[in-house]
């Protein structure tokens, strides 16, 4: 079996830690647009709805974001995990090379 150096698992907790970074991010980008109040964009100068707000459905895009928002805070926990993982394998790697 081929063995990973400490190198390369190191490169992966940091691989790892930016996408945590990442879905933070996203996460609070998710939460802020629950937050804030309704966003109405209006129609360009060469449409025909000049000045109206475009139709849609606050209550539909609400929920797309919150299933957005669940499927990011799921691959948050899925990378911590992994992230406890490869920590774990760079300790028990280190040891041996002590």
């Amino acid at each position: 079996m081929n063995e990973l150096t400490l190198r390369e698992i190191w490169d992966r907790i940091i691989a790892t830690q930016e996408q945590l970074e990442n879905i933070d991010r996203l996460v609070f980008y998710f939460t802020g647009v629950e937050e804030s109040g309704s966003f109405v964009q209006v129609e360009e100068t060469d449409s025909e709805h000049y000045g109206e707000p475009l139709p849609y459905c606050k209550e539909v895009a609400l929920e797309k974001i919150r299933s957005m928002k669940e499927v990011a805070i799921a691959r948050e926990q899925t990378l911590k995990g992994l992230l406890d993982f490869y920590m774990s394998v760079y300790n028990q790697q280190k040891s041996r090379e002590v």
